[in-house]
């Protein structure tokens, strides 16, 4: 089903329009192998990756606007799955969005993660209502925001 605006915004950590710029592949630890294995990230290097973590993509975005959050700069960093299966948002580059974005991830592993730079992770995926730049749905947001 489709979740309504003001659901979505209120649930949202950060919501922003903006233009994807890059894009980049990354590996996580899956935080559950500290718990039953005792592993630390830079123990299974040279192991298989895909056995211990997952890889997920983060996008860079030039905002436009932020609705709700914060930013340090007008780049804005959002990962996700690959898709297919995962429930990863496949964004285009050069391609105008509206991101809904939490700092919790949709899988339940990678909660509270932070990339190599101590930045928090942020996420985005299918079920949000992340899409292709829309006025009406800027209009929409603005009203929320407005407390209209």
């Amino acid at each position: 089903g489709t979740s309504t605006i003001e659901n979505q915004y209120e649930y949202a950590d950060i919501v922003f329009s903006g233009t994807v710029i890059e894009k980049e592949e990354f590996w996580l630890l899956d935080s559950s192998m500290f718990e039953i294995f005792g592993f630390a990230e830079d123990s299974i290097i040279n192991k298989n990756k895909r056995m211990y973590g997952r890889y997920f993509y983060k996008y860079y975005f030039k905002s436009d606007f932020i609705y709700k959050g914060k930013s340090k700069s007008d780049t804005i960093i959002i990962s996700t799955g690959f898709g297919s299966g995962d429930c990863g948002y496949k964004f285009k580059l050069d391609q105008k969005y509206i991101v809904y974005a939490n700092y919790k991830s949709y899988s339940g592993d990678f909660h509270g993660r932070t990339y190599s730079n101590g930045n928090k992770i942020c996420w985005t995926d299918i079920c949000l209502r992340t899409q292709l730049y829309d006025i009406k749905e800027i209009e929409n947001i603005n009203k929320i925001k407005n407390g209209n």
